[in-house]
């Protein structure tokens, strides 16, 4: 023998899946991401139809989410940091 000996280190699980070309694995990925956007857009239809049927009643942390202060304090943490 020659003393050498194989090592095989195995990709860590993020990586592996993030920069996969496996098409199941894209599969996966894509279904995945479609529940969540799917998941997102029916609690924003929720919120807007909440709204409209209690238009007296605020809603404070939407207000604070989309208001003014709340689009900037996005763009702050966000964009520049």
């Amino acid at each position: 023998m020659s003393g050498h000996t194989d090592t095989y280190h195995e990709e860590p699980f993020w990586r592996k899946y993030i920069f996969s070309i496996d098409h199941k694995v894209i599969g996966i990925q894509y279904g995945i991401t479609a529940l969540v956007f799917l998941l997102f857009g029916f609690t924003l239809m929720m919120l807007m139809r909440w709204q409209l049927a209690y238009p007296e009643q605020p809603m404070p942390w939407f207000g604070w989410l989309f208001g003014e202060e709340g689009v900037m304090l996005c763009y702050l943490r966000f964009i520049i940091h």
